[in-house]
């Protein structure tokens, strides 16, 4: 089962640093509805920039146990902090992250290899966490 999850902006706004490591009261809803559906699941947070889907990525990661991956092809790249929304220190030490600033602009790399990887690490996550 995949599930989609879009984030309107409009449910977004406010203070996304007041958490302290526990979920928002804002996701709580959210996550509550897609536990009922997990069975080895991808929910995959799509939407523009700015909206939470980092944060709301990093309250599903902590109430699953599991990690989080990236496709924001920007965030790939070591050298492109500036401008790209890259989680900041505090986020990325609450949940597991792949694909953050792990390459540089020097590297070769496209999306056959980003899917091979991809693929690899879904499988090793869904045998390690099977929800």
């Amino acid at each position: 089962m995949v599930l989609f999850f879009t984030c309107p902006p409009k449910i977004y706004k406010g203070n996304n640093t007041s958490f302290q490591g526990q979920i928002s009261s804002r996701h709580k809803a959210k996550i509550d509805f897609i536990q009922m559906y997990l069975i080895s699941t991808l929910i995959c947070i799509v939407g523009p920039t700015a909206i939470g889907k980092t944060s709301l990525s990093i309250d599903l990661a902590e109430r699953f146990s599991t990690e989080i991956i990236s496709a924001d092809s920007r965030q790939f790249y070591k050298e492109m902090s500036i401008g790209t929304a890259v989680p900041t220190p505090y986020e990325l030490s609450r949940a597991k992250h792949h694909f953050i600033q792990h390459i540089s602009i020097e590297n070769e790399y496209n999306v056959g290899k980003f899917e091979e990887y991809t693929l690899t690490l879904l499988n090793r996550i869904f045998e390690t966490n099977p929800t």
